[in-house]
């Protein structure tokens, strides 16, 4: 099975976010940037979910991390966390530079990790 990756969006005329990921490794591709089901609710010097600020785009994704492991923060941010299963092999796309951190490397993570069968 081919590996999911992160895409960068682009605003550039003839764009398309499908043809292009379809190149790149033959997945489909799923649009996770702001605003969206999918966005990173804290972005860089606004005030975000529990008053959180982040100030660099490390911050950011850390925060967003804790989306997935702190009950108090999943229930304020109202982030999808049950839903992101739906990401399960496909490409992710959002604006931020592939040489950067961004909140989709979190999700290719939690969305492709190796599923468990139950033992019968």
């Amino acid at each position: 099975m081919t590996a999911p990756v992160r895409l960068q969006l682009s605003r550039k005329k003839g764009f398309n976010l499908q043809e292009h990921s379809r190149a790149v490794n033959g997945l489909p591709a799923v649009n996770c940037a702001r605003p969206g089901k999918w966005g990173n609710p804290f972005a860089i010097d606004k005030e975000g979910p529990l008053g959180r600020v982040a100030v660099d785009n490390a911050s950011a994704v850390g925060f967003f991390r804790q989306i997935f492991e702190d009950p108090e923060i999943r229930e304020a941010s109202g982030y999808p966390v049950e839903s992101v299963s739906e990401l399960r092999g496909h490409n992710l796309a959002c604006f931020c530079g592939l040489n950067h951190l961004c909140h989709v490397d979190v999700l290719l993570e939690i969305a492709n990790r190796p599923v468990c069968e139950a033992v019968e």
